[in-house]
């Protein structure tokens, strides 16, 4: 299984607004190929449904109802700010609901290893 190149766009704004580089010598992740990699890494986990789900996220999350589910209301998280985006992330990591945390958790995961 292989990402869609709006799943890959998505992903590669999630990271890079994990890892945003410092906006001068520093560029951010999806410079160095940091979505790929995680991809690679992703797509090699032997559970299908893990891999099922992950893409159903992507499909999701730069959605307005993606964005209901991430705090920041019927808005694509493309269209986000970077402080936005950030704070959306943030927020997740701090929800009540254990869904989001994990979610924030492995998104989180999936950028830093990467890199």
């Amino acid at each position: 299984m292989e990402l869609t190149a709006a799943q890959r766009a998505t992903f590669a704004s999630i990271i890079d607004t994990f890892m945003p580089g410092d906006g001068g010598a520093i560029p951010p992740a999806s410079a160095f190929g940091a979505p790929v990699v995680a991809e690679g890494i992703l797509m090699s986990n032997p559970r299908s449904s893990e891999i099922e789900m992950f893409t159903k996220i992507m499909n999701l999350w730069d959605t307005r109802l993606g964005g209901m589910f991430i705090g920041v209301g019927p808005t694509h998280f493309s269209e986000l700010s970077h402080e936005q985006r950030e704070a959306a992330l943030v927020a997740m990591s701090d929800s009540r609901m254990p869904l989001k945390r994990v979610l924030f958790q492995n998104l989180k995961a999936a950028a830093t290893l990467s890199s």
